[in-house]
């Protein structure tokens, strides 16, 4: 087995390896690195500590010829000119973009919006000596130790040459239109929270800033717990902004954020860097959008939990400014404003989180423990009667579901009021009748699971979540059912008929209203979603109560006669 598998595999993809006159990048997933000069001898060994997806290693470079670099066992070569530059020039155009190497001959267009645009150049030697850096005819000598990268900062108000050793490039000043540029880029995508790189962080709630309840981050802190430790300096989160360039030429952009609240930087989301804030809030980003494309920035977001001042589940709202000036202009290009929204957890949310666990836990116990008795002994009349029942809750559910899809497009989030009359009040109409005919225990958790396993087997819809929706299921209803005297004794069939009524009603009543709470909880645990508290008022109280009630209202007449025909 162990020699077929080694067969099938699939041969691991060699790096790839780029070079420049300071050094090597290997790129594929490595972890060991190594670089040998054209005699052998390594020259420099850099390890990770996992393997990662991109190695960057730094080489002294002294002489030309074949070098190798081994990556992981992978042998890869290269050959450096027997003369070496003297330097290496690289240009930010302009200061704070991107560095871009260039060679002699070169001409570097510079964008200006009504100020003087300013061009980095940057000069690395591969010895210890003055470089000379001639710019419009003025030189400028910058001391420089081998490897050391020194930085000239030339203002370019006209075409002008830039020199350094045996390199000229001619930097060329283009005047461009704000209202043109408003025109060709667009914030296509801002996404709160983001990963550091900028992209959706799917684990959190989004636009929203989510702290845990009071009294759960107070047992945490008494008990010395938590998820992990926070840096002072680390962000909460980050904010990614994706913006989209359909002009001909790329866009510099300073992108700066604050978080307002009556116009004002809010001090809860003050920045925390290891500089400090400069009392403006702000946040900055330097991107450039290339030419008929897009990019990414990636903003962090300070969360300052104390000075929120959120109380026990109450909600707060601030704006978000989203600023976008280009790199020598003092007007800005754009200016985004959009909600952002900060809440803590709910007690009642994380008391409900824990009884909806437990009764999911107790009711699968129950099925586990009692399960095989319960089957034992009842007669095959009888399990026939349950799987016909469980199998009608079935069809009832499936009816719902169908008439769900329709109603949910015009109503949304309110069609649960509608179909319930179908899902909800049949259905508990069917369990009533059930439980008059065979009053006894685990009938109600039989149908309830002959109905899950005919959803699943026909609709493919198993799920690893079903345990903690149909365990809780069977967890109240078989316990409300004994507590109401239901499955304890008989002699409640032989009451009159509001009083069969009034025991069906509270039992199923109860179990349901218990079962839709513990239900909206763990779809907003697990869904992610925030519901509006008179909305789950609302489902708890009507398709999960009053349409149960007048349910039993229906069986009890209903049940009647079935139990003369089985008499």
């Amino acid at each position: 087995m162990f020699a077929l598998l080694l067969a099938c595999a699939q041969e691991a993809t060699p790096p790839v390896l780029s070079v420049d006159a300071f050094g090597v990048r290997v790129e594929g997933e490595v972890q060991h690195v190594q670089v040998l000069d054209p005699d052998g001898v390594p020259m420099v060994s850099q390890r990770a500590p996992v393997p990662v997806p991109e190695m960057r290693v730094l080489v002294p470079f002294a002489q030309g010829g074949e070098h190798t670099v081994v990556a992981d066992g992978h042998e890869l070569s290269f050959v450096l000119p027997d003369e070496l530059p003297r330097s290496f020039v690289e240009i930010e155009a302009p200061v704070g973009q991107g560095r871009v190497p260039v060679v002699g001959g070169k001409t570097i267009t510079v964008s200006s919006f009504g100020e003087t645009p300013h061009v980095g150049v940057l000069v690395r030697s591969f010895e210890a000596r003055t470089v000379t850096i001639q710019a419009g005819g003025v030189a400028a000598y910058l001391p420089s130790r081998a490897g050391e990268r020194v930085m000239h900062v030339v203002p370019v108000t006209e075409p002008v040459e830039v020199t350094v050793d045996d390199v000229t490039v001619t930097l060329v000043p283009q005047e461009r239109s704000l209202e043109e540029a408003r025109q060709e880029l667009t914030v296509r995508e801002v996404v709160f929270p983001a990963e550091p790189g900028g992209w959706s962080d799917l684990a959190r709630a989004q636009d929203r800033v989510t702290l845990p309840s009071a009294w759960w981050a107070r047992v945490l802190d008494g008990l010395g717990l938590g998820y992990r430790a926070r840096d002072a300096f680390a962000p909460w989160a980050w904010q990614g902004v994706v913006l989209e360039n359909a002009g001909n030429q790329p866009v510099d952009l300073v992108v700066t954020q604050r978080i307002l609240h009556e116009d004002a930087p809010d001090p809860a989301f003050a920045p925390r860097m290891r500089a400090g804030d400069d009392g403006t809030g702000q946040v900055r980003a330097l991107i450039r959008v290339p030419a008929n494309g897009e990019a990414r920035a990636s903003l962090p977001v300070f969360v300052n939990e104390d000075l929120l001042g959120l109380t026990e589940a109450r909600e707060r709202q601030w704006t978000a400014e989203l600023t976008l000036t280009p790199l020598g202009s003092a007007e800005p290009l754009r200016v985004d404003r959009r909600p952002l929204y900060a809440s803590r957890g709910s007690t009642i949310a994380s008391v409900g989180l824990i009884a909806a666990i437990l009764a999911a836990f107790l009711g699968t116990g129950l099925l586990v423990v009692r399960g095989r008795r319960w089957l034992t002994e009842r007669a095959t009349s009888e399990l026939m009667t349950i799987a016909l029942f469980g199998a009608m809750t079935f069809l009832v559910g499936v009816a719902g579901r169908l008439l769900g899809s329709g109603v949910s497009a015009l109503l949304g989030p309110f069609s649960s009021f509608l179909t319930g009359v179908v899902d909800d009040a049949l259905r508990y109409a069917l369990f009533a009748t059930l439980l008059v005919l065979i009053p006894r225990k685990g009938v109600g958790a039989l149908a309830v699971l002959v109905g899950w396993l005919l959803n699943g087997l026909a609709l493919g819809s198993f799920s690893i979540t079903d345990m903690l929706f149909v365990g809780g299921r069977i967890f109240w209803l078989e316990s409300f059912l004994w507590l109401a005297g239901i499955t304890r004794a008989t002699g409640w069939l032989d009451e009159s008929g509001f009083r069969r009524w009034l025991r069906l009603s509270v039992a199923f009543g109860l179990s349901s209203a218990l079962t839709n709470a513990t239900g909206l909880v763990l779809h907003v645990t697990l869904y992610r979603l925030f519901l509006a508290d008179w909305y789950v008022a609302g489902i708890i109280g009507g398709p999960g109560f009053l349409y149960i009630v007048g349910a039993c209202a229906l069986a009890v007449p209903f049940s009647d006669s079935l139990r003369r025909i089985q008499r």
